[in-house]
């Protein structure tokens, strides 16, 4: 039998210990490329080896998907009691474990009305309306088993416009059970690290409205495909992506994909598209093509975002400018799957969507909203002029090039900071401007130490000097930080450093900090250019509402 990754077990035992503990339907959260049909596989052989008598439907909207959980569960469970019932692949056969489209079974409730186990692959493009083919179908089973129990799995638990799928009067799941982050496993060698770059080229969006959530497609499509606009971008595209060998382009729409392949062929590029208008011996025979490397570049309309397997992808071109968070995951994830002829994908966003949505470890979804906020906040980035790198507002200094922002150049967004690049756990360290700084008393596990907040932009990073730790391999931090500011003595208490420091000019402060990633924080590394700078550092003796607001982000 396959073995399973760490991540993926714990996935499957958290289902069961789930059930075992609350009567909801949970989710499982897993990236896209970290084998989630292996985990749905796993999960309907365990729950029929806990009851045997046990009846699976795993639910999914697109042929694609089907047939991918059918082998899935076949390879992890050769013996398995699988069926297929879609329209779609062309099989209309009931079994214990029946793999079904919903387009294809929604009308015939009675005859899967002994299910006990109800699986939905990519859950997350149920719609949020009352009335869906999912919801009547699921609610007509439960009329023969009130006792159904009902299993989401989405590397997206979340809708753009209305938050988690586990929150409104019509949500079918009640409560995530298991999330993976991506970064992490990323990190963990378990996905291909993504590294983007900006593109030049950029689109004038301004007359592009917005419809559903998202731009309106036909306005979106008449701003996007321009000659100039495609031929600009593919002028970076021989620069950037010369070593690539399977390129994957989406695009706004049928016209814009079909105009993208036309102008790549024309550079002597092997290219096509696909888009969900074909018939399906073409589309599989053009994307049959694309994975053999017949075709270098595929460029399509709205159709592979998801149940697209390609492991062999090195290259994703953006064309298409989406507000809507979950698209951009899923696009970005097509680029996450590994393969031994790649060592990363190169992801060229021509889009503006990093800059709009941030690293894709780094979405943060509302628990519950408030009146006129959005359900999906997103990270506030700039791109730096000389090199195109993305970096988060509060940067002063690209770490890709040097190049230093004027004032100007740092606006407030309003939003958390986090790391611009695609993943946030693979950012590199970098160094920011210093604009203000507070000091404050400080007590974790009966231990006091100076707080020292560090305003930088729209962003506030955070350090504890543990001038009070009775431990002397901890204390020497502190020592060590007096020292670096002015050479002062390390104070005995932070009472005593509160006193040292009010003293204004006494002790300099840094014009940059360097940070680093350490887990979902930044960790201040290092301190540059310390002098006397009147008027940066203020002292705060007791917690204040301003320290709460910021504590609470």
């Amino acid at each position: 039998m396959i073995e399973l990754y760490p991540y993926q077990r714990e996935a499957v035992q958290s289902v069961f210990e789930y059930f075992h503990t609350s009567k909801g339907n949970p989710l499982i959260e897993l990236p896209t490329g970290s084998g989630k049909s292996l985990t749905m596989a796993s999960t309907v052989k365990q729950a029929i080896d806990i009851y045997p008598p046990t009846n699976i439907l795993l639910l999914t909207h697109v042929k694609e998907l089907i047939e991918q959980d059918y082998k899935a569960i076949l390879k992890y469970w050769p013996e398995a009691p699988i069926g297929i019932w879609s329209a779609g692949v062309g099989i209309k056969r009931q079994a214990q474990i029946t793999v079904a489209g919903i387009q294809s079974i929604h009308k015939h409730p009675a005859r899967f009305g002994n299910t006990h186990l109800v699986l939905v692959d990519e859950c997350h493009l149920i719609p949020a309306k009352t009335d869906t083919t999912y919801q009547r179908f699921i609610g007509a089973l439960r009329a023969y088993n009130p006792n159904l129990k009902v299993i989401g799995f989405t590397a997206t638990p979340y809708r753009t416009d209305s938050g988690l799928l586990t929150e409104g009067d019509n949500a079918i799941f009640t409560d995530i059970a298991y999330s993976a982050n991506v970064g992490d496993l990323i990190q963990q060698g378990y996905l291909c690290p993504l590294v983007a770059k900006n593109g030049v080229t950029k689109a004038d969006l301004s007359g592009v409205g917005t419809s559903k959530g998202d731009f309106n497609n036909t306005a979106l499509q008449h701003a996007m495909n321009k000659d100039a606009l495609i031929e600009g971008a593919f002028d970076e595209v021989a620069i950037y992506a010369a070593d690539r060998k399977h390129i994957l382009g989406f695009c706004t729409g049928v016209e814009h994909a079909q105009r993208c392949a036309e102008l790549a062929n024309a550079r002597g590029w092997a290219a096509d598209y696909v888009d969900g208008t074909m018939g399906k011996t073409e589309r599989e025979g053009k994307i049959a093509s694309f994975k053999s490397g017949a075709i270098r570049f595929l460029f399509n309309a709205n159709i592979l975002t998801t149940g697209f397997d390609a492991p062999m992808i090195d290259c994703l071109v953006m064309l298409r400018p989406t507000k809507s968070t979950g698209l951009y995951v899923q696009i970005m994830g097509r680029g996450l799957r590994k393969h031994p002829s790649k060592d990363n994908t190169l992801v060229l966003d021509f889009a503006g969507n990093i800059e709009r949505h941030g690293p894709i470890d780094q979405i943060k979804v509302k628990s519950k909203r408030k009146s006129g906020e959005k359900a999906v906040s997103v990270a506030p980035v700039k791109e730096c002029p000389s090199c195109h790198e993305l970096v988060h507002t509060s940067v002063r200094v690209c770490p890709g090039c040097d190049h230093q922002f004027p004032e100007s150049d740092n606006p407030s967004h309003g939003t958390e900071a986090t790391a611009a690049d695609p993943v946030a756990a693979l950012a590199k360290p970098r160094r920011v401007a210093v604009d203000s700084i507070t000091y404050s008393p400080h007590t974790k596990n009966d231990r006091n130490s100076l707080k020292v907040e560090y305003t930088c932009g729209d962003h506030v990073y955070t350090e504890w000097v543990p001038i009070e730790d009775p431990r002397s391999y901890v204390r020497k931090h502190a020592v060590q930080w007096f020292w670096s500011h002015g050479r002062h003595a390390c104070p005995d208490t932070v009472a005593d450093a509160l006193n040292l420091l009010e003293q204004g000019d006494l002790v300099p402060t840094p014009q940059y900090i360097e940070v680093v990633r350490d887990g979902t924080y930044w960790r201040v590394k290092e301190r540059f250019g310390i002098s006397h700078r009147p008027g940066i550092a203020t002292v705060e003796r007791e917690v204040s509402l301003g320290n709460l607001m910021r504590a609470w982000g």
